[in-house]
């Protein structure tokens, strides 16, 4: 974000608790550190530890925006939600978490943007969950540019962080980027798309998967993942499948690109 200096750091606190830190500074709101995965994160399998390079990192975080409905409702000073200053600090002790995680272990990051806007601090918290699935890395958000409110030196740091009024938003999905859920916010970079060249992965693989069969025998190219999800999208439209188990159905599609 345009003149703000995010302070990374490590806390405990509700719905942090426990976990071991990566790096703590002094201001008890913003961490990154190791914490035990939840039901719904262990369900498709974590891959983990994982090795993830720096630059490509730095990519993946600089290609999140906001999208562009929201900067003209909302008051954001920039489209990414990730400014430069968060991205360079951020990512080498993501790469350092991500080395050291356990087979059932997640990344917990908390960074908060802090600024000023016509002499009125405007500080922002962010706040998500980060892990590597088949279909690639994770971040999965309970606050996004939360604003928060009142004064934290006589409310208390947990009662601010918890009354942090997070925007009622959604990002943007670009080229390896996809949405897995809308509440929470996921999103989910492919590991095999270049972020830092922007070069797509290789086509699809079908070696071993039987193609089907039209009328009159002739062999009918087996559906890519794509073509599954948009089907996916028209059944629920048609109302054919029920809310649950379009996403379920749609997380298990996903995790096969």
């Amino acid at each position: 974000m345009k003149s703000a200096l995010p302070l990374i750091a490590l806390i405990l606190m509700i719905g942090c608790a426990g976990g071991r830190y990566i790096y703590q500074s002094g201001n008890n709101i913003d961490y990154v550190k190791i914490a035990e995965a939840r039901g719904d994160e262990t369900a498709g399998g974590l891959r983990h530890p994982a090795a993830l390079k720096p630059d490509q990192l730095r990519a993946m975080l600089r290609s999140v925006n906001f999208n562009k409905r929201v900067l003209l409702a909302e008051d954001i000073e920039d489209r990414q939600l990730f400014g430069e200053r968060s991205i360079e600090f951020l990512a080498p002790y993501l790469v350092e978490a991500f080395g050291q995680l356990g087979p059932k272990e997640v990344v917990v990051v908390s960074f908060f943007t802090q600024s000023r806007k016509f002499g009125v601090m405007n500080d922002r918290l962010t706040i998500f969950r980060a892990f590597v699935m088949e279909d690639g890395l994770h971040l999965k958000f309970s606050k996004i540019y939360a604003k928060l409110l009142g004064d934290r030196t006589t409310k208390g740091l947990e009662r601010s962080v918890q009354g942090a009024k997070t925007l009622r938003v959604d990002l943007e999905t670009g080229p390896g980027l996809q949405r897995i859920s809308w509440d929470p916010e996921e999103i989910a970079f492919d590991l095999k798309y270049d972020f830092v060249k922007g070069v797509p992965p290789p086509p699809e693989k079908t070696a071993g998967v039987k193609p089907r069969v039209k009328m009159g025998g002739e062999a009918e190219p087996p559906k890519s993942v794509r073509e599954r999800l948009k089907e996916l999208d028209r059944m629920k439209e048609d109302e054919l499948i029920t809310e649950k188990e379009y996403e379920k159905k749609r997380k298990e599609l996903l995790r096969q690109l």
